[in-house]
C-alpha cells in the first residue's frame, strides 16, 4: 500500500464520498505502481549471449573492456538495483546519487546520497566521486547512465567562482518564482560543470548510454535533469533573460551574475551544442514518462466503472489551471474520471507552505462544494514542493468541513498555505518517497 494514510483519508468524509475516495486512492496507487522504474528497466534491458540490448541498441559485450554504471535522480536507486539484477557480474563498478532518506542498497553499485531540492556540499562531494569513475573510463569502455528527475539538484558541481551556497540560493529563488522547468534549467546549465551536455564531454572517448526517466512536459532530453548527456539549446544570454524576466537578476548572488555576464560576452565556453562530435559516442533513450502513469490511471478507472478522459502535458499556475480542469470535468457524463498529467507551478507571494498539487486541490475546494465529485493531485515522487507529502484531496463536502473548523480556503490560497489547510482538514496525501518521478497526476472523479 503506497498511500500511508489511506484509511484516514477514506474516513474523513461521509456517505457516497467515502466509496469514491477509496476509488480515487486505488487509482492513484495503481498508477504509481505501474510507474515504478523496475518495470521500465525490465522492458528495456536484456542480455542474450554476449549481446546486451539497451532498448533497440545492441552492444557486443565481448568487445567491451568494462561496463560502468552511473546515475543521479530520485528514481536512479531503483533503476540501479534492477539493472544490476539483469547484468550481474558484467558490471565493473558503479555509483548513483539518490535523495537522502532513500533506503536502498545494491550489491556492486554504490548508492550514495545528496540533498534535494536545494543542493549542499554533500551533493558536490557525491558528484566528484561519480566523476572520478567517469574519468577512469576510456576507449572500449561503456558507461550506462541512469537519469531521472531530481538529477539537477543531486548532480551538482558549480562552475569555478561560484560557491554551493550561491548556487543553492539561485536555485531556490528560481523554484519559487513560477518559472518553467526549461527556464530554470537554462540557468542551472550555465552555472554548472556537468549539466547541459557537459557530462558527455567528461566521459569522452568512452561510450555513454543513458537510460532516462522523464519528469518534464514534452520529454525533452535537454531539460530532464538539466540535460547532462544531451546537446544544449540554451545559451548564457538565455540564462540572463530568465533571471531578468522574473525579476531575479539583482536577487541572485554577484558571483552568479559575474559568471553569466562573462559567458554572454564570450569569456567562457558555451555548453556543447548538437553539432559537437562528442555526441557521436552518446546514446539517449527515454524508458519511462508521465504517459505510462496516465494510461495506468485510465485503465484502473475504467475497471472501476468510470469513463476515463486523459489530458496530457498540463502546465501553468496551479490556481489558474484548477478551475479550468474542474469546468471540463463537470461537463463529462457521469460516472467519469478526468485524468491529467504534466506539471503546474506556483508563484509564491505568501508566507505559507505547500506545493503545486496541494495548491491545485485547494483552488478547487469552493468550486466543488455540494457537487458529487472528488479531486486529488499528487507529485509522483511523493514530495510536493517543499513539503513531506505527495499532494492532497477534497470532495463536495470539504468546504463545509473547513467552515466548521474555521478555515477559509481563499485566505489559505492567498498565503500559498495549502499544506496547513489540508493538514487541519486531514486531507494531505502521504506516500513517502515513491522511488519514481514522472511528473504529476491529477484526478477528478464525478459520480
Amino acid at each position: 500500500m503506497m498511500i500511508q494514510n489511506k484509511e484516514e483519508l477514506i474516513s474523513n468524509s461521509s456517505g457516497d464520498f467515502k466509496e469514491v475516495r477509496a476509488d480515487v486512492l486505488e487509482i492513484l496507487e495503481y498508477a504509481l505502481e505501474r510507474a515504478q522504474p523496475k518495470f521500465a528497466i525490465q522492458r528495456t534491458v536484456r542480455v542474450k549471449g554476449d549481446i546486451l540490448w539497451l532498448g533497440e541498441l545492441p552492444i557486443n559485450l565481448s568487445e567491451v573492456k568494462r561496463v560502468f554504471v552511473i546515475g543521479f535522480g530520485k528514481a536512479s536507486g531503483q533503476m540501479a538495483i534492477e539493472l544490476e539484477r539483469v547484468l550481474n557480474d558484467r558490471i565493473s563498478d558503479g555509483i548513483v546519487i539518490v535523495k537522502r532518506g532513500s533506503a536502498q542498497k545494491a550489491r556492486k553499485i554504490r548508492i550514495i546520497t545528496g540533498q534535494h531540492p536545494v543542493s549542499t556540499m554533500e551533493n558536490v562531494k557525491a558528484t566528484e566521486r561519480l566523476l572520478e569513475m567517469v574519468d577512469e573510463a576510456d576507449v572500449g569502455d561503456v558507461i550506462i547512465c541512469l537519469i531521472s528527475g531530481g538529477g539537477s539538484a543531486l548532480l551538482t558541481l558549480p562552475k569555478r567562482g561560484i560557491s554551493i551556497e550561491d548556487l543553492s540560493k539561485t536555485n531556490e529563488v528560481l523554484i519559487k518564482s513560477g518559472a518553467a522547468i526549461d527556464e530554470i534549467n537554462a540557468v542551472r546549465k550555465h552555472l554548472s560543470q556537468v549539466k547541459g551536455g557537459q557530462l558527455v564531454a567528461r566521459a569522452h572517448p568512452a561510450r555513454l548510454v543513458s537510460l532516462i526517466i522523464s519528469d518534464v512536459v514534452g520529454d525533452r532530453l535537454d531539460v530532464i535533469a538539466s540535460g547532462p548527456t544531451a546537446p544544449d539549446k540554451s545559451t548564457y544570454a538565455d540564462a540572463v533573460k530568465v533571471l531578468q524576466k522574473y525579476g531575479l537578476w539583482r536577487r541572485v548572488p554577484s558571483s552568479v551574475r559575474r559568471i553569466l555576464e562573462s559567458g554572454q560576452r564570450g569569456g567562457l565556453p558555451e555548453t556543447p551544442k548538437d553539432d559537437d562530435t562528442i555526441f557521436e559516442s552518446a546514446y539517449n533513450r527515454i524508458i519511462l514518462s508521465n504517459d505510462v502513469m496516465l494510461s495506468a490511471a485510465a485503465e484502473r478507472a475504467l475497471e472501476g466503472g468510470y469513463s476515463p478522459h486523459i489530458v496530457q502535458d498540463v502546465t501553468g499556475e496551479s490556481r489558474v489551471e484548477a478551475p479550468k480542469q474542474l469546468e471540463d470535468a463537470l461537463r463529462l457524463k457521469t460516472p467519469s474520471c478526468l485524468i491529467s498529467g504534466g506539471e503546474t507551478t506556483v508563484k509564491v507571494t505568501g508566507s505559507g507552505k505547500g506545493g503545486p498539487n496541494q495548491e491545485f486541490v485547494l483552488a478547487c475546494v469552493e468550486g466543488i462544494n455540494g457537487k458529487r465529485i472528488v479531486v486529488a493531485a499528487i507529485d509522483s515522487d511523493g514530495i510536493d514542493g517543499f513539503t513531506d507529502v505527495a499532494g492532497a484531496m477534497a470532495d463536495g463536502n470539504s468546504l463545509q468541513r473547513a467552515i466548521e473548523l474555521g478555515l477559509s480556503p481563499t485566505k489559505f490560497l492567498e498565503d500559498n498555505d495549502a499544506y496547513h489547510f489540508f493538514k487541519k482538514n486531514k486531507d494531505l496525501l502521504l506516500t513517502g518517497q515513491t522511488g519514481t518521478n514522472v511528473n504529476d497526476l491529477r484526478l477528478f472523479l464525478c459520480f
